[in-house]
């Protein structure tokens, strides 16, 4: 049973050395990790931070204390992939969201696809609103001169989000291990881990010729 009080989670994220709080807020956990014998589908586990998903999502700004899509929304899609591991603009790869998705998505749990010769098609998917500060989302603390002003410089921002499915244990660079488990250092962290001398701005997760 999912309780009102695990709806709300509030998250401590230390980001270019300040501490922000992301807020996310589950309307609808997805498909639950109880078995039902009568109705059994494929169930997957939450994603990881370095995990590939397919959501839904509209995006505002929040200005006071209300969330208005007529006035403020900046963001609107549905059914794209992402990947919450950085990507870095490569060919192939799906884009990377902002640090407030990454560390707010894994809260949720996907849908259960019901395709059946049609729409693409999902059930019983994961629900909620992420309420993303400035420094989780559009910080212009690393602003450089000639860059592109970006109106959501520095803004708080609530997202509502949809988790339709992900990939479990993405393989970014198809070299046969999870992104996950490329941890040469073993820190927890493999988005910091850059093996390769002959391409050392590469982290070995996108790495094929390190496993």
């Amino acid at each position: 049973m999912y309780s009102e009080t695990d709806k709300m989670k509030i998250i401590d994220v230390t980001e270019n050395e300040i501490v922000n709080k992301l807020y996310v807020y589950i309307t609808e956990i997805g498909i639950p990790d109880f078995k039902d014998k009568n109705n059994p589908i494929e169930r997957k586990s939450n994603p990881t931070e370095m995990d590939s998903i397919f959501v839904n999502r509209k995006g505002v700004q929040l200005l006071g204390n209300t969330i208005d899509y007529d006035n403020n929304l900046f963001d609107s899609a549905d059914q794209t992939w992402w990947s919450l591991a950085p990507t870095y603009g490569l060919s192939g790869q799906a884009p990377s969201p902002i640090k407030g998705w990454i560390k707010g998505f894994p809260f949720f749990k996907s849908g259960e696809n019901i395709t059946n010769n049609g729409p693409i098609t999902y059930n019983n998917t994961g629900k909620g609103y992420l309420f993303i500060p400035s420094g989780l989302g559009y910080s212009s603390i690393n602003y450089q001169l000639g860059q592109t002003l970006n109106a959501l410089f520095d803004k708080t921002l609530v997202f509502e989000v949809e988790l339709l499915d992900l990939v479990e244990n993405t393989d970014h660079d198809n070299d046969g291990k999870p992104s996950i488990k490329e941890d040469t250092d073993k820190d927890g962290d493999p988005t910091n881990d850059f093996s390769d001398t002959d391409n050392p701005n590469l982290p070995d997760y996108l790495n094929p010729d390190i496993n």
